[in-house]
C-alpha cells in the first residue's frame, strides 16, 4: 500500500536511513533504527490492509533498541521507558492482526524473550520456527 510505503519512508528519513535501507518486503531496518523507529515501522506493516499476518524480527544486537537486562557492563535496560521492549508489548496489545516476534540472538536476550512472553507477545527465538508456527495458525484460522 502507498500509504504503508509513505509512513515507511518518513521513519527511515527521521532517522537518516534513507539510502540504506529500502522500503520492500523484507523489511530490514538495520542496526542503526531506534526503539521507536523499529516498532513505527511494525505497527505500520501490520495496519497496511494487504497484511494479513507478520513476522517481526528483532537482531537485538545494537544499543539502539536497548535489548540488554540491566548490568554494570552497560547501559541498556531492556525494561526502560521508550524501549523496544515495552514499544512492542503496546503494539502485541493494539494491533488486531496475528503476528510473533523473533529475537534472533542467543542467551544473552533471553532476559528480553521472556519480558515479552510475560506480557503475551508469541517469541520465538529462530525465524524458521516463527514461519512454521504462524504458517499453521493460518492454516487453522482457514480450516486446513
Amino acid at each position: 500500500d502507498s500509504s504503508t510505503v509513505a509512513q515507511i519512508e518518513a521513519v527511515l528519513a527521521e532517522r537518516r536511513l534513507t539510502g540504506l535501507v529500502g522500503v520492500r518486503n523484507q523489511l530490514d531496518l538495520t542496526p542503526m533504527a531506534d526503539a521507536a523507529g523499529f516498532t513505527e515501522a511494525a505497527a505500520a506493516v501490520l495496519a497496511d490492509p494487504g497484511v494479513d499476518l507478520a513476522v517481526v524480527g528483532c537482531v537485538p544486537l545494537t544499543p539502539a533498541l536497548a535489548t540488554l537486562a540491566p548490568d554494570r557492563g552497560h547501559a541498556e535496560d531492556l525494561a526502560a521507558p521508550g524501549g523496544v521492549a515495552g514499544r512492542l508489548a503496546d503494539l502485541w496489545k493494539a494491533s488486531r492482526k496475528p503476528w510473533v516476534l523473533v529475537v534472533d540472538g542467543g542467551a544473552l536476550y533471553d532476559p528480553l524473550a521472556r519480558h515479552l512472553e510475560r506480557v503475551g507477545v508469541p517469541v520465538f527465538r529462530t525465524a524458521d520456527r516463527a514461519v512454521r508456527a504462524l504458517s499453521r495458525y493460518a492454516g487453522w484460522r482457514l480450516g486446513r
